[in-house]
């Protein structure tokens, strides 16, 4: 499963009396896909463009892929017509359709990549029969129609319910998520694993974490922890050079640590880091490593040379390994 976030702005957000020069300018500041929203003012109660804009785009010589979002009633018809514009995605509501596996491979047959959308309210039985031709799934996180909605917080398990299935299946099938996704927290919150906890906040970034306030919330010790990670890569983002981090994923699962750190070297790439931990698995990538005993330094060096030394470190990281394992299995 591809692990690289992509972005896919709508050009529904676009200025269209000027489409072709801010589609071009979406993508130099870096976007992976433009997202092409289809309504019909029949599924959905709002009317946008058709093949032939779609059509426009594509002879503009376009760098990365259209990404077709259906929001119609019948599908079959109008699939031929945005394969022929230069559509590489074409993704429908089963909804809206008479027969869901015809037409995902008649989407396939005219050489586009299927996808299947879900909105918030329905469920994700669909992919019991489908996953298997996919290569795109996207969740709704608001009702689709109109653009300017705020993040749906019941999306959220379906997202982590789409990725359980996709990893399972072995398969690359991307997860595309759309609606109320915002500039102001999806950078650093994407980053620290904090997108799920954030959007779900009623107030996002600006909400109190605390109940003991009007309109605040208590968060779980991981989600405490996310937030803080998401905060403290963010003044990375912005400048800061050096970077302090105490015991930095201790309430997170192993799988979430392994996540974050994962990508830490790339996100602090040019930063001085230091990490405070007791679990040797979130220090082994450092570049030199201090082992701390009643107030007294050990031994230091790379994890290997520490390992190869077999004293205290390569002890403990045995240790603190073999319980993972015994956890795991």
């Amino acid at each position: 499963m591809p692990n690289t976030h992509w972005i896919a702005p709508s050009i529904l957000s676009a200025d269209f009396a000027r489409l072709g020069e801010e589609v071009d300018a979406v993508i130099a500041a870096g976007a992976d896909l433009i997202h092409f929203d289809v309504m019909d003012n029949h599924y959905v109660p709002n009317l946008t463009v058709g093949p032939v804009v779609c059509e426009a785009l594509h002879r503009r010589g376009l760098t990365v892929p259209i990404d077709v979002h259906l929001m119609v009633r019948p599908v079959d018809r109008i699939v031929p017509d945005f394969a022929a514009a230069g559509a590489s995605y074409i993704s429908f509501h089963p909804e809206a359709t008479e027969h869901v596996d015809r037409t995902i491979r008649l989407i396939r047959e005219h050489g586009c990549k299927p996808g299947l959308v879900f909105n918030p309210a329905t469920p994700l039985d669909w992919l019991d029969y489908t996953l298997d031709e996919l290569d795109l799934v996207l969740l709704m996180s608001v009702n689709p129609g109109f653009g300017g909605q705020q993040f749906i917080a019941g999306a959220l398990p379906k997202i982590a319910e789409v990725r359980r299935r996709v990893a399972a299946s072995g398969r690359s099938v991307r997860i595309e998520i759309d609606g109320g996704i915002k500039v102001a927290n999806i950078a650093a919150a994407a980053r620290a694993g904090a997108l799920d906890t954030v959007t779900s906040l009623e107030n996002g970034w600006q909400t109190v974490l605390s109940r003991h306030y009007q309109g605040g919330v208590d968060l779980s010790g991981g989600q405490w922890q996310r937030i803080a990670l998401a905060r403290a890569l963010f003044a990375v983002r912005h400048g800061a050079r050096i970077l302090v981090l105490d015991e930095p994923t201790a309430w997170l699962d192993a799988r979430g640590e392994a996540d974050f750190f994962d990508r830490f070297l790339d996100i602090t790439a040019g930063t001085t880091t230091v990490i405070i931990s007791h679990r040797f698995s979130t220090v082994r990538r450092a570049d030199h490593i201090c082992v701390l005993d009643g107030g007294q330094v050990l031994e230091q060096g790379s994890h290997e040379s520490l390992l190869a030394a077999g004293n205290r470190y390569a002890e403990l990281f045995g240790l603190q390994a073999a319980r993972f394992g015994e956890a795991a299995e």
